[in-house]
């Protein structure tokens, strides 16, 4: 009697002096804040070890927050202690979990064992019961833990075994759900299913369609987690949360669809079907943002301009240039054609000159033959009569060649008066030889005038001055350019935004060969980390990506990263790796808001996986 009055004044004196902490520390524990609660509970029970109501709260928390070693030691505390209080307050189902934790299985097992023995609530005997055939999953021992359930009665109609038989047969299929195994375990989820709406056990149901979806979720690629929800709801499965996500990820196949052709386009200059997709998709998913893709289709179109004004002014000036040259071939044509009519002016006076000539002659041959008398028999002609004839013969040539050299020089004088006339020459060109503007002579007294004629229209052709027009144009004309590419038909280099953009359409697409060789085309030290990180998210390997961002510079990498942020925030985060990535992310980038928003999640995400 003396002890009890003793233990019940220690408990009143401790409530009276530490009379606010419990209750600070319930109201934590009731809000999940574990780490905030825990000091609290240690406090109480350091001041009042006896205190043990306060021990199962401390044990929680620590396992909350992953502290198991300590948790352990708690719980072994009270299981060591010789108070019933103290073996009342032990909570065999938290003591189970922590063992799974530490990877301590066997002994795990026994305790569960002995926490069904000794429970009395139904709830509790059902969460160890629960436990228990995890662990013989875990041990691989699938049979033993097939016949203990099968050995319950009425377990075909137990919806809560059924959905154990159905969970263990999902952790022989192993990570990618596939196999004989499944389509057992799909059976037994089925089943479960079916018994939990007959009974109206919406906790079972729930449990059931909580499980599949969060499988769903673990799986690598959207096509995969489409195909294995295809399976759930063929099976009967016909839950609304299940066809809510069937839709969901159907829809994100869609738009990622859209959204590789969309870059496909716009990097391939295909701008008017690019702006068209980018319209429907705008309507198609209003909860999308789009403005980054309709920035760049803006750019490009602007880009695209210009690029039509260069080659429609270059076309211009290329015609242009045609036009002079066949202009200016025109006109040496023109030249050329010109020449040869001094010549036919000539020519005939030329055989003008030699018909008079040979008229002449005849008309004194006759008069030579008239004059001379008529002998029946020539004699040898004397000296005398041969000096005669020799010097008729003399002055007949003479006077032929007087008179050519007459007509020659009045041939001559006309051609030149028609020179001047049809082309005046500058006065630059008579001041710069005035010789030849003063010699006409000269002209006269040339034997040959055809000769004389064509040098004489040399020289004036290279007197003449040139037009620079006309020169430029006949040099073009004589030169055949070469082909020479210009500048800017040669192919751009890619900007790594630009690199980026396809390496994601060809890593959605989960073409592995495609995947390859554009690694091997565009590889490179800044590139390679962001091919790598890339095509870990579209593999499912979320934690290689979280890895990477631990011991990264997020400031430097930001460009790529927010691309993966981008594809992380369009789904659901529903991961503790996904908001473990967002949570380093908005930290390195000073969004408190969204920092904040992603721990809280991430402690959320975790407490789920661990109940």
């Amino acid at each position: 009697m003396k002890m009890k009055i003793l233990f019940l004044i220690s408990v009143l004196f401790s409530v009276m002096i530490f009379g606010a902490s419990p209750k600070e520390g319930m109201a934590l524990y009731r809000e999940n804040k574990y780490e905030d609660a825990a000091p609290i509970f240690r406090e109480i029970i350091r001041e009042t070890p006896i205190n043990y109501p306060m021990y199962k709260y401390l044990i929680e928390s620590l396992f909350q927050i992953e502290e198991y070693a300590e948790a352990l030691v708690y719980i072994r505390r009270l299981e060591n202690s010789s108070s019933p209080r103290a073996t009342k307050s032990l909570d065999y189902e938290t003591y189970v979990k922590v063992l799974i934790e530490m990877k301590d299985l066997e002994p795990a097992l026994k305790k569960a064992n002995k926490g069904l023995r000794l429970s009395t609530d139904i709830i509790t005997s059902n969460h160890l019961k629960r436990l228990k055939y995890l662990i013989l999953v875990e041990l691989q021992r699938f049979p033993e833990a097939e016949e203990q359930i099968k050995s319950e009665t009425g377990w075909q109609k137990n919806p809560l075994l059924l959905y154990y038989l159905g969970e263990m047969y999902f952790h022989g299929a192993g990570e990618e759900l596939n196999g004989e195994k499944l389509a057992q375990g799909l059976k037994y989820f089925s089943e479960s299913y079916t018994a939990s709406k007959e009974t109206a056990n919406i906790n079972t149901e729930n449990l059931v369609i909580d499980y599949l979806i969060e499988k769903a979720q673990e799986l690598k690629g959207l096509p995969q987690r489409l195909t294995f929800l295809k399976d759930v709801k063929n099976s009967g499965i016909d839950s609304p949360r299940i066809e809510k996500w069937l839709k969901k990820y159907t829809r994100t196949q869609s738009f990622k669809k859209d959204l590789a052709e969309l870059n496909l386009l716009l990097t391939g200059g295909s701008l008017k079907p690019a702006e068209q997709l980018l319209f429907r998709m705008e309507k198609k998913y209003p909860e999308k943002k789009l403005g980054g893709f309709r920035r760049k289709l803006e750019t490009k179109k602007k880009a695209l301009f210009k690029k039509l004004a260069i080659y429609i002014s270059g076309g211009l000036g290329t015609i242009v240039i045609i036009f002079l040259t066949i202009s200016g071939i025109n006109t040496l044509v023109k030249k050329i054609k010109a020449r040869p009519k001094k010549e036919k002016i000539k020519k005939p006076k030329i055989e003008k000159v030699k018909k008079e000539k040979a008229k002449k002659e005849k008309i004194k041959k006759d008069k030579a033959k008239k004059e001379s008398p008529a002998e029946i028999e020539p004699e040898p002609a004397s000296t005398s009569s041969q000096d005669v004839a020799v010097e008729e013969i003399t002055s007949s040539e003479e006077e032929q060649a007087q008179d050519t050299a007459a007509v020659d020089a009045e041939e001559s004088e006309s051609i030149t008066e028609e020179e001047s006339a049809t082309e005046k020459e500058p006065e630059a060109v008579a001041e710069e030889e005035p010789a030849l503007a003063e010699e006409p002579e000269a002209i006269e007294l040339e034997p040959e005038p055809e000769k004389a004629l064509a040098e004489a229209a040399s020289e004036d052709e290279d007197k003449a001055p040139v037009d620079d027009d006309e020169k430029i144009s006949s040099e073009e004309a004589e030169a055949e350019p070469d082909t020479v590419p210009d500048e800017k038909d040669k192919p751009a280099e890619l900007s790594r935004e630009e690199i980026l953009s396809m390496y994601l359409e060809i890593a959605s697409d989960g073409d592995a060969d495609a995947e390859k060789q554009f690694v091997i085309k565009h590889k490179s030290d800044e590139m390679m980390p962001v091919f790598k990180n890339i095509h870990f998210y579209f593999a499912g390997n979320i934690k290689k990506v979280l890895d990477y961002m631990k011991k990264a510079d997020i400031s430097e990498n930001i460009w790529w990263l927010s691309k993966i942020i981008d594809f992380l925030e369009e789904g659901e985060v529903d991961s503790l790796e996904s908001a473990a990535i967002l949570y380093l992310y908005y930290k390195n980038t000073s969004d408190k808001d969204k920092e904040e928003k992603y721990r809280e999640l991430g402690k959320k995400l975790r407490n789920e996986s661990q109940s």
